[in-house]
Order: structure tokens, then C-alpha cells, then sequence
């Protein structure tokens, strides 16, 4: 058998990414202070994750049987087929390991519960250097009672014509929880349609994370996670090709003694990811920690389109719509943002140390008490404002502008 892999755009002659419109799915079934100087603003830090090691080699310590079919217990995929499940099935440590190419799951409604001891590095399902592995309609749970990191619902490294689909996917634990996790040179995977809940005690607990993997189609998902500081919907760091699209995200940090400048992030686009697509997305930022942005695209990421997407961003303080930080010809174009409420520092587009950044046709609103801009541009020659509206409604102080460029940006 063979699924097709939606194709995510296509290279014109001049160099930048056309994107195609995604093909359309049906919904899923069933900072540091407030006062940091405008002249010299302190960068955006996306600090070091703590990600999966593709060299992990620690799995199902529970697992001994190769898979039946249909399957009835957490076991070993040694035969290329096409799986269903029996009835829930469940294990103490991993569940489901893919040994081979050429695999369809489709769990029909039953549960995948992986990790009931609580202990670390345990998944759900896994995908090592697999081709053509296809995962759908499953609930796939983590076991644990808020113990044990570095936890994963499905996992897959250097999976390549993949797909991932109407699937709902928990986490629990302490930190480095991921819903899914995709690395290392994985390609050409769709990931449509899922409910994912990642939820931690502590840092680094993203709905879906992505590292150094390109051509990943990401449409039609509900993903929420949820920590201290550091919690992602989307991370994406050092790829290309890819495209996020009419998804529904929500994070939410619980940190309010958090002023590291470590952002808890709608999506993180960051470490060299280029020619990347993100929009048509719901987005909403809430809980008592500092620092959240919409969507933040940084660390040298170049010639990536943020546009169409509606941002909201109200947490206890440092609210930002849409970061562009330390990397050059973005574009940031037709998103509805609306940052703070009570909350002090909301900015609704922040450019810091860019070059060539297009800003058009945004409506931008931020509202708070002090600190608060619709539009700042910071340390950023050749950026292009044009056909924004802008409005800012601070209730305290002098420090509220509507759009503010200083005198690093020629």
C-alpha cells in the first residue's frame, strides 16, 4: 500500500518558496524588565532544549512479542502489514516499537497507554529510520501520574514518507514531553488532524516538536501544551520546506518568577529554518509566567512567510504577537494580533537585529499599562511597514507607541 504525502510547495525559477495551498482536511474526528531600552533591546534568548538524542537505544524494557494481527497487546512491528488494534492495550515502560518498512496502524478508536510505571525516555509508538509508516486513529496515553521526563506519545528519527493522522495524544511528567517528536533527517510527513495534550511540571513540553527534519505538513491539529517556562505548541528548529497551517494552539506557562528571557512560544521557528510556511493558525498565549510570544522566529531562520494568522497573547507580562529576532527576509503579512490586557511590556510585532523584513497589511492591538507598542523595530535596516493598522492602549506611563523605529535601523 502507499498513502500519498501532501506536497508542501514548490520551488519558481527566482528562488522563493510559492506555496500551494494545503490540501484541505476535514476537522479532527469525534522578559527581563519591562524598561529594556528601546535603543539597545536585549535579544530574544531561545535557550538550549533538551531534546530527544536520536542515539537513545533504551526501549520497551516490557516488550518481547512480535506484533499479531489485529494487535492485542504492546509488542514489536516485525512484518510489513496493515495493523488494526483488538481492544485497548497497555504497558509499563514503551508500547509499540515500528521494526520495519512499509506499516499502517490504524488503532480504530483504541487506547495506545504507554509508561504506567512513570519512569523516563518511554513512548508510545516508535519509528527508527523507517520509510512509509502510517499511524491514525489512535488514543495514545501516558500512564503516569505527572513523574518521569523525556517522555514521547509517538516518536519518529529519520522517518521519511510518513503520515500521522486523527489521532489524540497525552503526556504527563516532569519535563522534556512531547506529543510527537520528529528528528534527524525525517522528510515528507503529514501530521493532520490530531488532538495533542503535553502537559509537564516543569520546562521544555511542546505539543510538537521538529528538529532537523524538512517537508513536514502540519494542518488541521489541536495542540496544547502547557509548563513552567520554555513550552511550545509547535518547535521547529533547522529545517526547510515546511508548512503549518490552520492549526488551533494553545500554551500556557504557570512561572511567574520567570524573567530569564526563555519564551514559552505559539510557535517556534529557530536555528537555521528556512523557506518555511506558517499560517492560518489560531493562536492563544495565557497563564502567569513571562515572556510569551505568538509566534517567534529566530536564531539565523531566514525566508520564512508568517501570514493570515490570528494571535492572541495575555499572560502576566513581556506579550508579544510576533518576534522576529536575529534573522533576516521574513515575512510578516494580514495576521489579526491583539497582545495584553492588564498585563505591562505587550508588543505586537517586535524586529530586533534584522535586515529586509516585510511588515504588511497586519492589524496589530496591544493593551496594558506601560511598555506597550504596536509595532517596534529595533536595530533592523530595510525593514517595510506598509498597511498596517496600529492601535495601542497603555493606561500608565509615557512608554506606548503605536509604532516605534530607533536610530539602528538605517
Amino acid at each position: 500500500f502507499e498513502v500519498p504525502i501532501v506536497p508542501v510547495h514548490s520551488r519558481e525559477s527566482h528562488g522563493r518558496a510559492s506555496f500551494r495551498a494545503p490540501v484541505v482536511l476535514p476537522p479532527a474526528r469525534a522578559q527581563p524588565s519591562p524598561h529594556t531600552s528601546m535603543i539597545e533591546q536585549t535579544p530574544l534568548t531561545v535557550p538550549p532544549k533538551q531534546i530527544v538524542s536520536s542515539g537513545r537505544s533504551v526501549f520497551g524494557k516490557g516488550i518481547q512479542a512480535s506484533c499479531s494481527n489485529p494487535i492485542v497487546s504492546c509488542c514489536e512491528v516485525t512484518l510489513s502489514d496493515s495493523y488494526t488494534l483488538a481492544n485497548d492495550i497497555s504497558d509499563i515502560d514503551s508500547c509499540i516499537d515500528i521494526q520495519v518498512d512499509d506499516v499502517l496502524i490504524d488503532c480504530t478508536g483504541f487506547t495506545v497507554e504507554y509508561n504506567t510505571g512513570g519512569g523516563s525516555t518511554e513512548e508510545g509508538i516508535k519509528s527508527d529510520t523507517r520509510n512509509n509508516v502510517h499511524l491514525q486513529n489512535c488514543k495514545i496515553a501516558d500512564g503516569s501520574a505527572n513523574v518521569g521526563s523525556d517522555v514521547l506519545g509517538i516518536r519518529m528519527i529519520a522517518t521519511t514518507s510518513s503520515s500521522v493522522d486523527f489521532n489524540t495524544i497525552s503526556t504527563n511528567g516532569t519535563s522534556v514531553n512531547h506529543g510527537i517528536g520528529i528528528f534527524s533527517s525525517s522528510s515528507d510527513i503529514n501530521v493532520t488532524s490530531n488532538v495533542i495534550d503535553a502537559s509537564g511540571s516543569d520546562v521544555n513540553n511542546d505539543a510538537l516538536h521538529v528538529q532537523d527534519s524538512s517537508n513536514i505538513a502540519v494542518l488541521w491539529n489541536v495542540l496544547r501544551a502547557n509548563g513552567t517556562m520554555v513550552i511550545d505548541g509547535i518547535s521547529y528548529e533547522t529545517g526547510t520546506n515546511s508548512i503549518f497551517a490552520n492549526n488551533n494552539i494553545t500554551a500556557s506557562s504557570d512561572d511567574p518568577t520567570d524573567l530569564s528571557g526563555f519564551p514559552s512560544n505559539g510557535i517556534l521557528i529557530a536555528s537555521t529554518a528556512t523557506e518555511n510556511e506558517v499560517s492560518g493558525n489560531n493562536i492563544s498565549i495565557n497563564g502567569t509566567g513571562g515572556n510569551n510570544l505568538g509566534v517567534l522566529v529566530a536564531a539565523t531562520s531566514t525566508d520564512n512567510n508568517i501570514s493570515g494568522n490570528v494571535i492572541l497573547t495575555n499572560a502576566t507580562h513581556n506579550n508579544y504577537g510576533v518576534a522576529i529576532d536575529s534573522s533576516n527576509v521574513n515575512r510578516v503579512i494580514n495576521n489579526t494580533i491583539r497582545t495584553g490586557e492588564t498585563s505591562n511590556s505587550n508588543i505586537g510585532i517586535n524586529l530586533i537585529s534584522t535586515t529586509q523584513t516585510n511588515v504588511t497589511n497586519n492589524s496589530v492591538y496591544t493593551q496594558g499599562t506601560f511598555g506597550d507598542y504596536g509595532i517596534l523595530v529595533d536595530s533592523s535596516p530595510g525593514a517595510l511597514l506598509d498597511g498596517n493598522v496600529v492601535t495601542t492602549n497603555g493606561t500608565a506611563g509615557n512608554d506606548n507607541e503605536g509604532v516605534y523605529t530607533n536610530s539602528l535601523n538605517t
